[in-house]
């Protein structure tokens, strides 16, 4: 006998019961839309202007605010592709009916809606929260820490200017006269590109989409 198979699981409680049972159908319902043909699901920064609301049937929100409106900076929309059929979700509620959603990713079936990133409040840079997420999808489920991302751009940007400036002054000012500071005057390699292999390891880490928002967010949860 395994050791997995002496675990004990908890016994669930007739509600318990019937909300997973709930989440279960939901699910395969989801899943035949996607498997159709007919749906997809994308990835969307929630519009201000706009209030949507979750149609998850056990929408954790709900459940603590008795509220469903979706009040994160993200959200997912499965769209059906023929209509203007929408439905919302919560990154955390859908995450829970779909749990593989890097293979929806692999599928076809999970895109991302136009140009995503973090939200303006916060601290991560716009640059750093799109390549992540665009990682995330590239690598189905497999991202890098988002210290990565900001270092390197950090350093790369700062290399990026100071080289525009030597070089811009090294044409402007040492057109007729040799200055012996300058590198291109004298010939000489500047400072080294940062390179993304010294930033980065090799291999990127699976995280959960949900988690990667909240790092990009700054925030402890995505869902509000």
């Amino acid at each position: 006998m395994t050791e997995s198979s002496n675990i004990i699981k908890p016994k669930l409680q007739p509600q318990e019961k019937r909300d997973q049972r709930k989440r279960e159908k939901q699910a395969a319902l989801i899943e035949a839309s996607l498997r159709s043909g007919k749906y997809a699901l994308f990835l969307q920064e929630v519009p201000k202007i706009k209030t949507s609301h979750c149609r998850a049937w056990d929408c954790m929100p709900r459940r603590s605010t008795g509220n469903p409106i979706i009040r994160s900076y993200y959200r997912f929309a499965l769209k059906r592709i023929s209509a203007r059929s929408i439905e919302y979700y919560h990154i955390t509620c859908l995450e829970r009916l779909l749990p593989d959603l890097p293979n929806f990713v692999g599928y076809g079936y999970l895109k991302m809606d136009g140009w995503i990133a973090a939200p303006p409040d916060s601290h991560i840079s716009i640059k750093s929260s799109s390549e992540a997420i665009k990682d995330w999808f590239h690598h189905k489920g497999w991202s890098f820490g988002i210290d990565c991302y900001e270092c390197f751009n950090k350093d790369h940007d700062e290399w990026t200017q100071d080289t525009s400036f030597i070089w811009i002054e090294h044409i402007l000012s040492h057109e007729e006269r040799v200055d012996t500071d300058c590198c291109h005057c004298k010939s000489l390699p500047g400072a080294s590109e940062p390179q993304r292999s010294h930033y980065f390891p090799k291999e990127p880490s699976a995280v959960s989409l949900s988690e990667l928002l909240a790092s990009v967010s700054g925030q402890p949860h995505i869902d509000k």
